[in-house]
């Protein structure tokens, strides 16, 4: 089998026969066994994630992030308000079903023509690192 070039001689996969692009993420939710990816609201999801965030003993889970720290739980909610509404990129939280919100993760949608999405801002709480819900993703 030949290997496929882009123009910038990169390597690339072959051609999908019939390829249409694909729509972006959906506000919607996902339900597994253990836990469930919802979209983010403040109301249902600040308080437990920002309860959780904070159970840290230093700050080092936020260096690679573009938010954060929260000094509290308002200033958290603040921040969770003004990104609920965005679509790209899209938010979510991850919901451990016996405890509550444990983190929350970011979709973001791309390039449409080619329907590359990717999950980035992954941010897990303490009080999630011991769950089932975590150890099996």
């Amino acid at each position: 089998m030949s290997i496929l070039l882009n123009e910038f001689q990169q390597p690339i996969g072959t051609p999908l026969p019939g390829w249409t692009a694909r729509r972006p993420p959906e506000r919607v939710t996902l339900t597994g066994r253990l836990c469930k990816v919802e979209p983010l609201d403040a109301a249902r999801h600040a308080l437990d994630l920002h309860t959780g965030y904070v159970l840290a003993t230093n700050n080092q889970d936020w260096t690679y992030m573009t938010m954060g720290p929260f000094r509290s739980a308002d200033d958290y909610r603040s921040y969770v308000e003004s990104i609920v509404s965005s679509s790209d990129p899209m938010h979510f939280a991850v919901v451990d079903i016996r405890i509550g919100a444990a983190g929350s993760v970011t979709a973001r949608h791309t390039a449409s023509a080619t329907s590359c999405a990717c999950v980035t801002g992954v941010v897990l709480s303490c009080t999630a690192a011991n769950t089932r819900c975590v150890k099996s993703a």
